[in-house]
């Protein structure tokens, strides 16, 4: 009896200490994640899918195949034309173009339409600084493509880290000349882009002062890129003006192939020892209640 009484105190004391522990442990987990200074990307709505849409009401987009046979959808399609502000540009289609769905759909592996919002931090209210009109949603189209100089269906799907991708961001504003802007960017080199940025976070006061921290020259110094001459107008664009393009990366990216970065370890950093306690915690309180439920078993015997 006095065994099964020690082993049920000692049960008990292991269950409420956890539990004290862990409701602890949780609290400043939640606290220190939210306390991280990190550059918040939107993407207000859902992927857009029509082939013309209407742009702030009064900018008509227009994306849909050259080939009119494939803009039909009686066959598969080899270019997309971007139409806006009287500007043209031509994406190549080298992935999958399943002609059964409808719009831009049929290309949704690869490619993505959709506003974006940047230039906030965790700090901020998105939704009321866009109302406020200290942010403006601003209109991007993002396409994924295979390593490039390689078979698109064998090497060129293997070498990930070569991939390509392709930013098409439709300016409102500006001269019509300028109006369609493009940069293309290697998966190494966005994983780049979301390592060197967010290593750093905890080194500045505001996530602001990134742009004395780090550099796109330090980043291609470090990752490259498959072709230097597309990057030839960022040298000194601070690595978190260029973050929404590692965001808008993973929108095209299959999850299993996301890259591996900083971003999940910088979560772990802020957490410090509130992970391992709430651990070592839930351990506690299960094993207390296994302790009380042996005593019981015990008592009835």
């Amino acid at each position: 009896m006095r065994s099964s009484s020690r082993t049920l105190w000692l049960g008990l004391i292991l269950l409420v200490g956890g539990a004290a522990a862990f409701a602890f442990a949780a609290y400043q987990m939640k606290d220190r994640l939210g306390g991280r200074r990190v550059p918040i990307v939107w993407f207000p709505g859902e992927r857009i899918i029509r082939n013309e849409f209407d742009f702030r009401q009064d900018h008509r987009v227009i994306i849909r195949a050259v080939d009119p046979e494939a803009a039909a959808g009686q066959k598969e399609a080899e270019t997309l034309r971007i139409t806006f502000r009287g500007q043209t540009f031509d994406l190549p289609v080298k992935g999958h173009d399943d002609i059964r769905l409808p719009g831009l759909e049929r290309f949704s592996d690869w490619l993505l339409v959709t506003p974006v919002v940047d230039g906030l931090t965790n700090d901020d209210d998105v939704s009321e600084a866009v109302r406020e009109g200290r942010v403006t949603p601003r209109l991007i189209v993002v396409a994924r493509y295979p390593a490039p100089d390689f078979d698109p269906d064998t090497w060129g799907t293997v070498r990930r880290s070569e991939w390509e991708y392709w930013f098409v961001e439709l300016r409102t504003d500006g001269p019509d000349e300028q109006a369609i802007a493009v940069t293309k960017r290697s998966y190494r080199a966005l994983q780049g882009i979301a390592e060197q940025l967010l290593g750093q976070l905890d080194e500045v006061d505001d996530i602001r002062d990134i742009r004395q921290v780090t550099s796109f020259e330090r980043l291609y110094n470090k990752y490259g890129d498959d072709d230097p001459t597309d990057n030839a107008s960022f040298p000194d664009t601070p690595l978190v003006d260029l973050y929404w393009q590692y965001q808008a990366m993973l929108h095209v990216t299959p999850p299993l192939q996301y890259p591996r970065t900083q971003v999940t370890d910088y979560g772990m950093r802020a957490m410090g020892w509130t992970w391992p306690t709430a651990g070592i915690s839930a351990l506690a309180m299960l094993l207390g209640a296994g302790l009380i439920a042996a005593s019981r078993v015990s008592r009835s015997d």
